[in-house]
């Protein structure tokens, strides 16, 4: 193996990262331990010089092992994109443990952008997902449901029992590894998972105000507020009795009433209707019997 080859080998087996002991260069080379030493000291040299590899602190190094000396690549500066797709994954891998197949080919299209180092990285993390296959993504509705919820106006559903309906759309959100619609119909607030929905159409009517007779009211800290109402749809605010809190009539269903006030506990209480405090009670009862049995 000449010198441009032994570079390279020793280059592409430690970005991969993996190590080399001495014992597996000779073997794998023909030469000594004194010519690894020089290739590396070269190629530690090309990390110092490099405009790509100063500022990452990148560095060949080595340890005594059971298996004598082994060289090993250390690094622990990562590009600010894959910051940002780590970040992403780690996120998305706290609500879910699946991810549509079309969705890792996108991330896994991501992490090419990054150096070898960062996408190892990133393929760890996209490894610990289950692939969702036999199901199609529901993409294009999803789509044209947020726009609809962004432009105010109603849309036209089929869903996939063929039924049709006009709805108003409230909110999306991802709960129980599934896609969820919230929507107002006649004078009632309903959710359906975007999956049973099969087309989706806009329509000329402008939404002006919501009709539904089960809005939910909460007590929310000022500190949540804004992330709720980046969510949900906001009926009425106004100031509460308690410091740093204030009262909000939100679009919601009963489901999304529990959810909420579970994922924000202490920070929202549920207020009304009574029929929903009831309900959230009995089942954060059902759960502690979990723990008391």
């Amino acid at each position: 193996m000449n010198r441009t080859e032994r570079i390279l080998y020793i280059f592409l087996k430690l970005i991969n990262g993996k190590t080399i002991t001495v014992q597996e260069f000779v073997e794998q080379t023909g030469k000594g331990a004194k010519t690894l030493q020089r290739d590396v000291k070269d190629i530690n040299l090309f990390f110092y010089q490099s405009d790509e590899w100063h500022a990452t602190d990148t560095q060949i190094k080595h340890k005594r092992g059971s298996e004598g000396t082994y060289y090993y690549l250390d690094n622990y500066t990562f590009t600010y994109d894959s910051y940002a797709v780590l970040g992403v994954l780690l996120q998305i891998k706290s609500l879910t443990p699946y991810l549509h197949t079309n969705v890792i080919k996108l991330f896994e299209k991501l992490k090419q952008g990054s150096r070898i180092e960062d996408a190892n990285t990133i393929q760890d993390v996209i490894n610990h997902f289950k692939p969702r296959e036999g199901e199609v993504l529901p993409g294009k509705q999803l789509m044209t449901i947020q726009t609809a919820i962004r432009e105010g106006v109603l849309i036209d559903v089929t869903f996939t029992d063929q039924s049709k309906s006009t709805i108003v759309p409230h909110s999306l959100i991802y709960m129980n590894y599934n896609y969820w619609l919230t929507y107002e119909e006649n004078d009632s607030l309903k959710s359906v998972d975007v999956r049973k929905i099969d087309q989706v159409d806009f329509t000329d009517l402008q939404f002006k105000q919501c009709y539904a007779r089960d809005v939910v009211t909460l007590e929310v800290h000022k500190d949540i507020k804004s992330s709720l109402c980046e969510i949900y749809t906001v009926i009425d605010e106004r100031p509460s009795s308690h410091n740093d809190y204030l009262i909000i009539d939100l679009a919601v269903t009963e489901l999304d009433a529990y959810y909420i006030a579970y994922q924000h506990t202490p920070h929202v209480r549920i207020l009304g209707p009574a029929k929903y405090i009831n309900g959230f009670l009995d089942r954060m009862k059902e759960i502690i019997g979990h723990y008391e049995r």
